[in-house]
């Protein structure tokens, strides 16, 4: 009864109101030109390509196959299954162009002033929920969801680094402490993510207060941080593969290696929040845009294999550096011609409805996709043949499983704490 409770109880329970939530979560956004809704389609095919890649990796980890993986080494679609690397490149640019464009915008409505301390305690409730429940899920439940040959040996080891190193992932620094036995190995994108947000208010306020020394400060980086790494990998001879473990623990996966695309998408809000209306009105063809566009998408994609160095060259090095910025380059072209009105049918594509509720579902899926892979592949009581058909079988299930996990996970632990926090700090 509505006398039951007061008004605050009423307002604190309606936060889990799965009905509620539902019709947020699945309601459709509408795309209007100069929106950013194309971001949607971005998000839910990066996350669809990070799928693919881990589905890859563990199955060739654990699956017991009857032919050789090795077969398929070379073949085109190898090349771009494992390149979903840039999908993590995706995610950092669009995490830094949100970020860059929410902050600058929000500055130059409140003269300069901003509750900083909101920021980051935002960024915090919006993650670690959702982070800590599967990582409790992974340390305590993983070894009651199934049965194999090979299930012991594979989920207690998973079950014990989550039960010895969760506390690594409370606090987002397992990108820099026992790497090689984090819970949830694939969330250092969280802890990278997390750290750069954290200092991305020192180049937001830059460009706010002085806009040509912050672009200067944050081009300067971008060159930096690719040619650190491109020095660093010659230097010590590492294979710039993701993938050898050298350089996952000691490059891949350490913030200073990877801001080149996050402050690639900081500059872009800073851009857009400073030249909406023209943007808006901006006239334009765009074909030079997108035939450089494309080149840059496809050099990324496909440069390494045209060029074939040996895995030790410092030309290897030198491409894995600089190819997250080329194409952060393409899906800044992407960006931008969505909002001055010239994305034509990929526009018109990325911003199609049904990407509206599945991006917001992405984050839920990136944590959980893994867990449920491993689940999967440890109960295998079978041996397979190794091919393309099979594991697109794999992938697709695999994918919609994780979606479908992620959407119960979002109405339960991360919608509700949201409303939560609006509601506590008067935003809602």
């Amino acid at each position: 009864q509505e006398g039951s409770f007061g008004p605050k109880t009423r307002k604190a329970l309606l936060c889990f109101s799965l009905l509620e939530n539902g019709a947020r979560l699945f309601g459709s956004e509408i795309s209007t030109a100069g929106s950013l809704t194309v971001l949607n389609g971005l998000r839910f095919f990066s996350i669809a390509w990070i799928v693919c890649i881990h589905n890859r990796y563990i199955s060739r980890d654990i699956a017991v196959f009857r032919n050789s993986y090795e077969l398929y080494k070379n073949h085109l679609t190898t090349t771009i299954i494992d390149r979903g690397t840039l999908a993590v490149d995706t995610f950092l640019f669009v995490g830094g162009l949100l970020v860059g464009y929410a902050n600058l915008t929000y500055l130059r409505k409140n003269n300069g002033q901003k509750n900083w301390l909101i920021y980051y305690f935002h960024r915090y409730l919006r993650t670690a929920p959702l982070m800590m429940v599967t990582v409790a899920v992974s340390a305590f439940l993983m070894h009651y969801m199934g049965d194999g040959p090979l299930w012991m040996d594979i989920i207690t080891t998973y079950e014990s680094t989550c039960r010895d190193n969760w506390w690594m992932n409370l606090i987002y620094i397992q990108n820099f402490i026992n790497t090689k036995k984090a819970c949830l190995p694939h969330t250092w994108y969280s802890a990278v993510d997390f750290q750069l947000y954290c200092i991305a208010p020192i180049f937001n306020y830059l460009l706010y207060r002085w806009p040509r020394v912050g672009k200067v400060v944050c081009g300067v980086l971008v060159v930096a941080s690719a040619s650190f790494t491109t020095v660093y990998t010659a230097v010590h001879g590492m294979g710039s593969v993701p993938g050898v473990y050298d350089y996952m623990e000691d490059v891949y996966i350490k913030p200073y290696f990877r801001i080149s695309t996050y402050l690639a998408g900081i500059l872009l809000g800073n851009y857009i929040v400073a030249n909406k209306e023209s943007i808006s009105a901006t006239k334009c063809s765009g074909r030079l845009g997108w035939l450089c566009c494309i080149i840059c998408l496809l050099f990324a994609i496909f440069g390494l294999r045209i060029m074939n160095p040996p895995l030790e060259s410092p030309l290897r090095g030198a491409f894995n550096a600089s190819a997250p910025t080329v194409w952060c380059l393409g899906l800044a072209w992407i960006v931008y011609s969505s909002m001055a009105g010239c994305g034509g049918p990929v526009t018109k594509f990325l911003s199609c409805s049904i990407f509206a509720p599945l991006s917001k579902l992405v984050f839920a899926v990136y944590l959980t996709h893994q867990p449920l892979q491993y689940l999967f592949y440890a109960s295998r009581q079978e041996s397979f043949d190794y091919n393309y058909f099979l594991m697109g079988y794999f992938f697709v299930g695999n994918l919609a499983l994780a979606f479908a996990v992620a959407a119960l996970l979002t109405l339960v632990i991360e919608m509700p704490m949201c409303n939560l926090e609006k509601l506590v700090l008067g935003r809602g």
